[in-house]
């Protein structure tokens, strides 16, 4: 039996200030000896690896600090799949918390659960907002296990909800890009195409902050890191189109389409230009060549359902629009 039910891990860079809420969030009582956390300190110049050791030492048996001169997120999440232990493995950014109560719920569902993939229900949190659950179970029957197949077209699995068997991960590696925003994305990708299987546990586990300065999600960082969007999306959708079976092809579409609108948000949140209408058209065009499927999946997202129904000519009128305010952002 693997002692290690489940191994998080905290990809930490310079976060001084949100490194202890998030570590106090994985201590969980009775369980602690079934859970393994690897902390990855990227290069930090602040105080995070020493605070991060302090947890070390204080519960050897579950925390682990593993240091690295910077890489970016994806370099920590292909150094925590290698060093991961546990039988499960999910990720925890260093600036958000886990639910009190809800680690060791989980992990106790772990020890009898052979499903390879996890969904579980996450909070957003909005600064000076109330906390909003996120609890969409796809129509996944609670605890039971189900094909990766059976999910529709508009399910999008996030980092945020997602665990996955570590063997699975191990046995058939792959590299996250260094240096690159928006990993997270091509992780969730790999993984479903890992899975055969997926659950859901009603257990709201992850509480995912939103508004703090320089969030690689905020719309100013997108613009900034666009280079990067552009590239892990378009890998993204290479990875789609080289698979050879149709049901994990019906597993990704909800979560790439919803990846894929989120450029096309970008796109338009650009100077208005002819140049970024016929990228958009350019887009919209290998979209439809890689799966109609897929493109009809991106249709349910709300701008770019607009644009097509319009041609793409209310790309010119959603131009005039700030699509950097917060209201096109947070959650409902």
């Amino acid at each position: 039996m693997n002692s290690k039910l489940l191994s998080v891990s905290v990809a930490a860079y310079n976060m001084e200030d949100y490194i202890e809420q998030c570590l106090d969030s994985c201590l969980c009582g009775e369980m602690m000896n079934r859970l393994e956390v690897l902390i990855v300190d990227d290069g930090s110049s602040d105080s995070t690896a020493a605070l991060a050791q302090s947890y070390v030492e204080r519960y050897p048996g579950t925390f682990r600090l593993l240091s690295k001169p910077n890489g970016g997120y994806g370099s920590t999440v292909n150094l925590s799949m290698e060093e991961a232990t546990g039988k499960y493995f999910r990720l925890l950014d260093a600036d958000d918390w886990f639910g009190k109560g809800s680690l060791q719920k989980l992990i106790s569902l772990l020890d009898d659960c052979e499903a390879d993939a996890i969904i579980t229900p996450m909070y957003r949190c909005v600064e000076g907002k109330e906390p909003c659950l996120v609890d969409d179970s796809f129509g996944i029957e609670p605890e039971k296990v189900v094909p990766v197949g059976a999910l529709p077209d508009t399910c999008y699995i996030s980092m945020w909800r997602l665990s996955i068997k570590t063997e699975l991960l191990q046995k058939d590696r792959f590299e996250l890009p260094e240096h690159c925003v928006f990993t997270d994305q091509l992780y969730v990708a790999n993984c479903i195409c890992r899975s055969e299987t997926i659950i859901f546990f009603d257990v709201p586990l992850y509480e995912y902050r939103i508004g703090r300065d320089g969030q690689s999600v905020a719309p100013e960082s997108r613009i900034a890191h666009k280079k990067e969007l552009e590239f892990v999306t378009s890998e993204e959708l290479s990875l789609f189109e080289g698979l050879q079976r149709d049901d994990k092809k019906q597993a990704l579409l909800g979560t790439v389409a919803a990846h894929y609108s989120t450029y096309l948000k970008l796109l338009l949140m650009l100077p208005r230009s002819r140049r970024n209408f016929n990228e958009i058209r350019r887009w919209e065009k290998r979209l439809h060549l890689a799966s109609t499927e897929l493109y009809k999946a991106a249709g349910f997202r709300k701008l770019t359902r607009i644009l097509r129904n319009s041609h793409y000519l209310a790309y010119w009128p959603l131009t005039l629009l700030d699509l950097r305010q917060k209201k096109y952002w947070e959650p409902k």
